[in-house]
């Protein structure tokens, strides 16, 4: 059985590792989408919609063009299901610092370990 020092070396090693495959993951990330932007433009600009298997496709995202019509329509509707379900923590937090407590906002407590 390993002692607590022994783990807590463990975790700390295993954490190094996790960072530096987020780190290489991101960096991917990054030069995928810029090879996509620039495959894009270049197909574009050639009037191609596909080449060796990869295509163009065209995906419609929502974005919030007017919230104040957005929020009457939620209240008027009841479609409380277009928005997520999460609070912003640090919005919460500072409320909280200027002592307002906010109904139907609870609080849990985590145990976290700081290596």
């Amino acid at each position: 059985m390993n002692t607590l020092e022994e783990m807590i070396a463990e975790a700390r090693a295993a954490d190094a590792e996790r960072l530096a495959l987020d780190r290489a993951s991101k960096s991917l990330k990054k030069r995928v989408d810029e090879l996509s932007a620039r495959i894009i433009a270049l197909m574009s600009v050639s009037g191609l919609t596909s080449v060796d298997g990869a295509h163009i496709e065209e995906v419609q995202k929502p974005y919030i063009s007017n919230f104040t019509e957005l929020e009457g329509y939620i209240i008027e509707h009841g479609a409380l299901d277009l928005l997520q379900k999460r609070l912003t923590e640090s919005a919460v937090k500072l409320r909280w610092e200027d002592g307002i407590q906010i109904p139907g906002v609870g609080v849990s407590t985590e145990q976290k370990l700081r290596l």
